[in-house]
């Protein structure tokens, strides 16, 4: 349930501006103006909860409301602004709005499934046109092989979520106060 509260602002936000944000946001100063500004606020959120510990309330993901899976998915709608990293909005909006780290960073790669799944989808149907043609003018052999690379990736990002997910917990919350 969760997970699809979470999923909601920014699928609904993506529809709606689709075509603005790509209008006027896909170019190299707003990308590296949200790039320089998302690590600011990485630092700034690291700091807070190393600071104030206290401002932990959600220990796991098993403890979320759908309120606190709604906050994160805003979140994540800023990742829609080109040059945000989805997953950096999500881990660092979580622990603003008081999750710790490690359920930051689960639900957040939780939350890639359905938002990278649908994303892909809407792509795929908006420019059919192009795949169709594709798959008409003999690219058969190259999609299988791209198939095979995204399959490899896959497996490749499942590994370094299950690494992310355990180095956070060997580090616990974050917090140095409590080491």
């Amino acid at each position: 349930m969760n997970l699809v509260v979470a999923f909601l602002p920014a699928a609904m936000l993506g529809l709606a501006f689709n075509k603005a944000i790509k209008a006027h946001l896909f170019a190299p100063v707003p990308v590296a103006c949200a790039f320089v500004a998302g690590a600011f606020v990485i630092l700034w959120a690291e700091r807070r909860q190393r600071l104030q510990p206290s401002t932990i309330r959600i220990a796991t993901i098993d403890d979320m409301r759908w309120t606190d899976a709604l906050k994160v998915g805003c979140a994540q709608a800023f990742a829609l602004i080109p040059g945000t990293s989805r997953s950096g909005a999500t881990i660092i909006g979580g622990m603003l709005f008081g999750l710790s780290r490690v359920a930051a960073t689960e639900f957040s790669f939780f939350l890639a499934i359905p938002t990278l799944f649908a994303a892909t989808g809407y792509s795929l149907w908006k420019d059919s046109t192009l795949l169709v043609r594709a798959i008409a003018a003999g690219v058969r052999r190259r999609l299988r092989g791209g198939v095979r690379f995204a399959r490899s990736r896959a497996c490749a990002g499942s590994s370094a979520m299950w690494r992310t997910t355990t180095s956070c917990r060997s580090r616990g919350t974050g917090s140095r106060s409590a080491r």
